[in-house]
């Protein structure tokens, strides 16, 4: 954990062998289990050799006739994991600054359910702002006083789901959109697998 032999380290405290930032803020989290009498679990980040590891640490009171004789630590090197959750959070970072600067409505859906669209997407469908759209079925925008249309775009939809389900291209869908304001669009779409927040969904551009 702090890189050094187990002699360097030997009875001094954890603000000798961390620094005083470090050191005290490890203390304080022992201090707290020892108080509560109870484990206490937190993460945290330590320069070593250099470059900076993430631990997982869990302390725990040992109690001897009803007292607080130490507390015992145990840590886990988290640092890969955490590494790989810091390059998913930039790469979805990166994907949604594009996205969202993007000239065309792109949207992505759960099923039929609407989970991200960006400015343009809900400028398509007469929204001013995308969280006026995003939890709503798509077959809220299918219009209703015409039901071959709305037939039209909920096979659309089906077709869609069932290429993608096979993790495939969709071909390009065309179909009849009422926007919020009630004026009615033909959008022609096209999606791609993918998966958000840890479901399978459809990342889909839309051009009217």
């Amino acid at each position: 954990m702090s890189g050094r032999r187990a002699e360097e380290v030997r009875g001094r405290s954890v603000q000798e062998i961390h620094g005083e930032e470090h050191g005290s803020t490890i203390a304080s989290h022992l201090r707290r289990c020892a108080e509560r009498r109870e484990p206490t679990d937190w993460d945290m980040q330590l320069p070593t050799g250099g470059d900076t590891t993430h631990w997982a640490v869990r302390a725990a009171p040992v109690l001897v006739d009803d007292e607080v004789q130490q507390v015992a630590a145990t840590l886990r090197n988290v640092t890969e994991r955490k590494n790989r959750e810091e390059e998913v959070r930039q790469s979805r970072e990166r994907w949604r600054r594009l996205v969202e600067s993007h000239r065309d409505p792109i949207q992505i859906t759960v099923g039929d359910t609407s989970e991200y669209i960006n400015a343009a997407g809900a400028e398509l469908y007469g929204a001013s702002d995308p969280d006026e759209i995003v939890g709503r079925s798509m077959l809220e925008f299918a219009p209703d006083e015409d039901p071959d249309a709305r037939s039209k775009a909920k096979k659309a939809m089906e077709a869609r789901q069932n290429v993608l389900r096979q993790d495939e291209k969709t071909p390009s869908f065309e179909y009849e959109i009422k926007r919020l304001d009630g004026e009615r669009r033909v959008v022609e779409s096209y999606s791609v697998s993918i998966e958000y927040e840890g479901h399978q969904a459809a990342q889909t551009v839309l051009r009217d």
